[in-house]
C-alpha cells in the first residue's frame, strides 16, 4: 500500500461538470454544520461514467445484502426527510 495514500470520510458531496471533466467535491461536516474537511476530485467524462457504473453496481450489491437504502433527496434537491416531516404535520 502506498505510504502517501489518504483516507477520507465524507457526509456530503457536490458534483459539477463541464465539457472536459467532472468535479466531485467531497465534504465532511461536524455536528455544528461546519465543514471540517473538503476534497475535490476531477475525472474525465469517460472515467466519470465508469465510476458511476461501478458505484451503482456496488450500491445494488450492498442493498441485496443489507436492505434497500432510503432516498435522501428528491429530483429537485429537497431533502426527503424535510418533505416527510411536513407530510406528517
Amino acid at each position: 500500500m502506498p505510504e502517501n495514500k489518504v483516507y477520507v470520510y465524507a457526509n456530503l458531496m457536490q458534483i459539477r461538470s463541464g465539457a472536459l471533466d467532472f468535479a466531485i467535491n467531497f465534504q465532511m461536516f461536524d455536528v455544528e454544520g461546519k465543514v471540517v474537511n473538503e476534497y475535490e476530485v476531477h475525472l474525465s467524462p469517460q472515467a466519470a461514467k465508469l465510476f458511476a457504473t461501478a458505484l451503482s453496481h456496488q450500491v445494488k450489491e450492498y442493498e441485496a445484502r443489507f436492505g434497500e437504502l432510503p432516498e435522501l433527496y428528491t429530483e429537485n434537491g429537497k431533502q426527503q426527510d424535510e418533505i416527510n416531516s411536513k407530510q406528517l404535520q
